[in-house]
């Protein structure tokens, strides 16, 4: 990457993540490109030369926290020292660290995505996402393949599917959890960190041997 590179990729990053703390606070709609600038410390005009609008400011973060996920993922799988149920719980907590860090990014993740490629390539960001998600599930796939060959897993399904349930499985947990954290202390007498873990412990036992 070159010095310039890494100078816009710091100023769009600074821009969005300003951009999403007023997000997360204000809501989008009530977020103005003014208010952006201005608590980034940035002209409004400098702001457009990074960012078109706010639409594209939300799918930069969007693929920000995708690209983690991804990333974090493809690390553990590729671990040589973990075992598969390991990897399993590592996997469902590089989800619930990115739900804490910010519910916005995550909340967005799960937003239809656009299928027509020639729609997609009018916004580049947007066939971007589409390919880190693709990304996600061939990892996950991998990782059930793996774990079928290892005897650990029993895949009723073909692994392609079955990586796109348990994340759909995954990621539905995780919202859910955190929005009913306080019925699921009052019903059941649990944080939701332990609720999270029993349910992580239910869905292997979905696909165990």
């Amino acid at each position: 990457m070159t010095k310039a590179e890494k100078m816009e990729l710091f100023h769009r990053d600074n821009i969005a993540d300003t951009a999403e703390r007023l997000f997360s606070i204000n809501g989008i709609e009530k977020t103005s490109m003014d208010q952006i600038a201005k608590e980034a410390d940035y002209s409004k005009s400098t702001i457009y030369v990074y960012f078109k609008n706010k639409e594209e400011i939300v799918l930069y973060l969007v693929l920000k926290g995708m690209t983690e996920i991804k990333n974090g993922i493809s690390e553990i799988i590729d671990s040589k020292d973990k075992s598969d149920e390991d990897k399993y719980y590592q996997i469902c907590q590089v989800l619930v660290s990115l739900y804490d860090k910010s519910p916005f990014i995550f909340s967005h993740m799960m937003e239809t995505i656009e299928m027509k490629k020639e729609e997609r390539l009018k916004v580049p960001l947007l066939d971007d996402i589409y390919q880190v998600g693709e990304d996600i599930n061939e990892k996950i796939a991998e990782f059930l393949k793996t774990g079928e060959t290892n005897n650990i897993f029993k895949l009723d399904d073909k692994a392609e599917k079955l990586s796109f349930i348990y994340w759909m499985m995954l990621s539905g947990v995780i919202m859910f959890g955190n929005k009913k954290s306080q019925y699921i202390e009052c019903q059941f007498k649990q944080n939701k960190e332990d609720f999270l873990n029993q349910v992580f412990d239910m869905m292997l036992e979905i696909i165990k041997k």
